[in-house]
């Protein structure tokens, strides 16, 4: 059944992956002021659509920040603030994967243990140095965002955080995926271990 909790995630989804080129082309053809307001609904609907999981403890101040930025974007009819928007998000997500590294277990046990409950000591290690990685990815990440609202390229901005940056999550995913299958042949009734079994033989 549809509720509107799934509606709302839905729709922040859509808004959360267009937010980029939205802000740039909605800022070129109407203005600061209008995207940033229309922004603001789509963070309260991130509220309503929120749920208990590994990284719910991150929803309330990204999108209290968020929904601050865009204040004083409509406030100030200016751009500016709504493009940090994406650097709060990865410091965000630095601070909860990196505590996990600190606290364990890792952000990328806890999501592996939703599908493989028992994981062997080998497996353990493997997720904490992904974790790592996706630390590292996050600083980069924000860093990069930084420079292109430091040079004030506005459409850099909205290619990195709208394309590139998508591109580059997509390859580290796919590619940590496929090394996984290869390094540990285990396979926990996903849709694409028919496939992956084919190429990684299980070790007999």
């Amino acid at each position: 059944m549809i509720t509107i909790k799934k509606i709302s995630g839905i729709l922040f989804f859509i808004i959360f992956l267009a937010y980029p080129p939205f802000v740039y082309f909605g800022t070129v053809h109407l203005s600061p002021r209008i995207v940033s307001l229309i922004v603001i609904v789509g963070l309260i609907l991130r509220l309503f659509s929120s749920s208990t999981n590994s990284l719910s403890k991150i929803v309330f101040p990204a999108t209290a920040v968020g929904i601050s930025l865009c204040t004083v974007s409509a406030l100030l009819d200016n751009e500016l603030y709504m493009q940090y928007l994406p650097v709060i998000y990865s410091l965000l997500f630095f601070l909860v994967f990196g505590s996990t590294l600190l606290r364990p277990p890792s952000m990328i046990e806890v999501f592996a243990r939703t599908v493989a409950p028992s994981l062997s000591p080998k497996e353990v290690s493997y997720c904490r140095k992904v974790t790592f990685i996706w630390v590292i990815f996050f600083v980069i990440n924000g860093l990069i965002t930084v420079v292109t609202i430091y040079l004030d390229a506005f459409k850099l901005w909205a290619y990195y955080n709208g394309f590139v940056s998508y591109v580059l999550m997509f390859l580290i995913f796919t590619t940590e995926f496929l090394y996984r299958h290869w390094k540990f042949r285990r396979y926990v009734g996903l849709s694409t271990d028919r496939f992956l079994k084919k190429i990684f033989p299980p070790f007999q």
